[in-house]
């Protein structure tokens, strides 16, 4: 798709999962967070940073969750590749679950508004089909995994 790989623009994110003991009606147990624009934490990856430092940073940076609070699911990473402000764009996503789902969420000002939601409903707000199709996998991977928060 896009082959210039030198001008592609590149982010890390981390789709954050929090587990919760008892599943709501949808059936599963697992919920992202979700705002008007975007489901999860991103950004560009700055000089001498490597995908996964960036979605580390951006997370602490956009929702004040510290990777101390996260426990890295590092079996799953996906890359999308899109066009973003008229030039290519990659951003490699990684999972993370919440260690305490108590956790708190701090919004920088980048952002107005954060809600929890199950799987299905993070992906039909997240407004791009193929953000819905990766929270989708991502639920999926955590559920054939049998995740916990801290195994």
């Amino acid at each position: 798709m896009f082959t210039n790989v030198a001008a592609r623009v590149r982010a890390g994110g981390l789709l954050v999962a929090r587990l919760t003991q008892s599943p709501p009606a949808t059936g599963s147990s697992t919920s992202f967070p979700t705002a008007p624009v975007t489901a999860e934490c991103s950004g560009h990856v700055d000089e001498g940073e490597d995908f996964l430092a960036a979605a580390v940073r951006e997370t602490q940076e956009e929702a004040g969750i510290s990777p101390s609070d996260l426990r890295l699911i590092e079996s799953f990473n996906k890359d999308l590749f899109y066009e973003a402000r008229g030039k290519p764009k990659q951003s490699r996503y990684f999972l993370a679950v919440l260690k305490n789902p108590q956790t708190p969420v701090m919004l920088s000002d980048e952002h107005s508004h954060f809600q929890w939601a199950a799987c299905e409903e993070a992906a039909a707000l997240c407004g791009f089909e193929d953000m819905g199709r990766l929270l989708k996998e991502a639920d999926a991977y955590l559920q054939q995994q049998i995740i916990s928060p801290t195994t």
